[in-house]
């Protein structure tokens, strides 16, 4: 199974798990002369079958993976700078402030809207070379 194969499982047992779960909420608790559609106790077991799984597959995809962490948090971190970029304000020219009865202000920047949005954008090119490389890494990689 290539990594890729195997983080497609891993949603998939996360969302077979979490399948499971409604069920044990939905049918625990019933109505005494209700049917009940689904066993509640079967579910749990499931969820534990599942969650059993679905460590041994993690554990898995962790250790192929292990050569490739460099990458993996790079882009984690790339995001993290794009949306702190993002949140920097670049109002300029006279700005009246919509919490504030005063007279607008005249507002200056550093960076100006250009300078992030081009900043960002290289952010974002090198975020998708690298995640070139990790599909390459996932689809040729077996665990």
């Amino acid at each position: 199974m290539t990594i890729n194969e195997a983080l497609k499982r891993k949603n998939k047992l996360v969302s077979e798990i979490d399948k499971q779960a409604a069920i044990a909420v939905k049918y625990n608790s019933m109505a005494s002369e209700s049917v009940r559609r689904y066993s509640a106790k079967t579910a749990v077991e499931n969820m534990g079958n599942l969650t059993k799984e679905l460590v041994e597959l993690k554990t898995k995809i962790h250790i192929a993976n292990a050569p490739m962490y460099a990458k993996i948090f790079e882009i984690s971190e790339i995001k993290n700078l794009i949306k702190k970029l993002r949140s920097i304000p670049t109002e300029e020219g006279m700005v009246q402030h919509r919490w504030s009865d005063s007279a607008p202000t005249m507002m200056a920047v550093e960076l100006d809207v250009v300078t992030i949005d081009n900043t960002i954008e290289e952010l974002e090119s090198k975020i998708e070379t690298i995640q070139n490389e990790l599909d390459v890494w996932n689809n040729t990689h077996h665990i």
